[in-house]
């Protein structure tokens, strides 16, 4: 009877946590999908890759509600086909969320550190080839996997796949610090405070302040 009990608040958590998520990351996604396509160019590298991860994460989003269904009822009335398909659409996503992370931690490097040496790699082109190359080659995978699922088994790692969709919520976050627009206002603010700190070191110079007071008395 504990055991029942116990089991029925973990998957009653799970339903809580997900239904938290969704509610939380479907809005926030869908916002940041509005605002990369009205606001941004599709010309810059890293808007490409940051519309496809807000695009992975509405998706990951919209797969959520049938598994608060299942972890609040205990029952899953869809069948087994799209029980797979969906447990599939979350993986896909999980996995294009992290790929497209990487991508925008690399471009920004890039960026940073070699913004001479890469401007002929940080094309649009190369943007698209290689967002589109990651969600073909995972669907692929996912479609030659799912014949390998013989039956199925009891999901054992839940509170994993929880911590992995906290990712759409947290991923938005990542958009305003990862676009260019951020990087040139950061950079344009350096020379203004250079130069308040040059005039500050000038008028606080000992030397500076003896000559102003040297003079006929």
């Amino acid at each position: 009877m504990n055991n029942t009990t116990g089991e029925t608040t973990e998957q009653l958590t799970y339903a809580v946590f997900f239904g938290t998520i969704t509610s939380i990351g479907f809005p926030l996604n869908v916002i940041a999908v509005w605002i990369l396509r009205r606001n941004h160019s599709l010309k810059s590298p890293n808007v490409i890759f940051m519309l496809n991860l807000a695009i992975a994460d509405l998706l990951l989003a919209c797969s959520l509600p049938l598994k608060v269904y299942y972890h609040a009822t205990g029952a899953w009335p869809l069948g087994d086909k799209t029980c797979i398909g969906v447990r599939e659409l979350f993986n896909i996503n999980i996995r294009t969320s992290s790929i497209f992370i990487t991508f925008i931690s690399v471009d920004r490097l890039l960026a940073l550190v070699y913004p001479l040496r890469s401007r002929y790699i940080r094309t649009a082109r190369n943007a698209v080839k290689a967002v589109t190359l990651t969600w073909l080659l995972l669907i692929i995978i996912a479609i030659l996997w799912v014949p390998c699922i013989s039956e199925l088994k009891k999901d054992r790692q839940t509170y994993l796949k929880c911590l992995a969709a906290t990712n759409c919520c947290l991923d938005p976050v990542l958009y305003y610090f990862s676009l260019d627009a951020f990087w040139k206002k950061k950079e344009g603010r350096k020379p203004a405070q250079t130069g308040t700190l040059i005039t500050h070191q000038k008028n606080t110079d000992p030397e500076i302040l003896c000559q102003r007071d040297d003079g006929p008395i």
